[in-house]
């Protein structure tokens, strides 16, 4: 009998930890779930020094860091059924690492960057629908290399690009683990890129 009791105990407290994060009740709260774990980012680099100066590949850089993901509850004026916030550990200091949030809502500012959905069984999709360039407010960056001078072989320098509208992102969250994937490219069309994304709650 305290074997069944001990495993049901242990089965109840397993399903409470990977709890579905859905769109919460009107007086529920989900407060502050951070995760961390690893990415792997896939970055194909294409340049307009071709014949003509059309746009021609130049090859597939890949990358793997850690990450921070944190998931707080939404703003007023929020669409979206909880804000989110994901990010390799170091910015701006070196190629493939990257930024993304969902929403940066202010007093001063409503900036819905993505809009998304999630289902009963975790199941995350989304998009990017306004980068802010016009507002000089881009947040969904990517970091890669660009070169000193377009079409010479003379060096570069790590630079953040931003995200474009219609990146996408689709995976699975509960407040144990999350395992996204995102998709996109760069608002100049040179880079496109792919980031598979595990990480743990901590």
């Amino acid at each position: 009998m305290f074997r069944r009791v001990r495993a049901l105990l242990a089965i109840a407290a397993l399903a409470a930890s990977t709890l579905i994060i859905s769109t919460p009740p009107a007086n529920a709260a989900i407060g502050v779930l951070r995760y961390a774990g690893t990415s792997t980012v896939a970055v194909d680099y294409y340049d307009f020094c071709g014949a003509g100066a059309t746009r021609r590949y130049i090859g597939t850089r890949r990358y793997q860091q850690a990450v921070t993901m944190i998931v707080t509850d939404r703003a007023a004026g929020d669409p979206n059924p909880y804000r989110f916030s994901l990010a390799t550990n170091l910015q701006g200091t070196g190629e493939g690492q990257f930024g993304v949030n969902s929403a940066l809502i202010t007093p001063q500012y409503r900036l819905v960057y993505w809009t998304f959905t999630t289902a009963p069984n975790g199941r995350l999709t989304g998009t990017l629908v306004n980068s802010h360039r016009q507002e000089a407010a881009a947040v969904n960056l990517l970091y890669t290399n660009t070169p000193l001078i377009p079409c010479r072989d003379l060096g570069g320098f790590v630079n953040a690009l931003a995200i474009a509208e219609n990146a996408r992102l689709a995976g699975t969250l509960t407040t144990a683990a999350a395992t996204l994937t995102i998709t996109g490219a760069t608002t100049d069309s040179q880079r496109i890129f792919r980031t598979d994304i595990s990480v743990r709650r901590v």
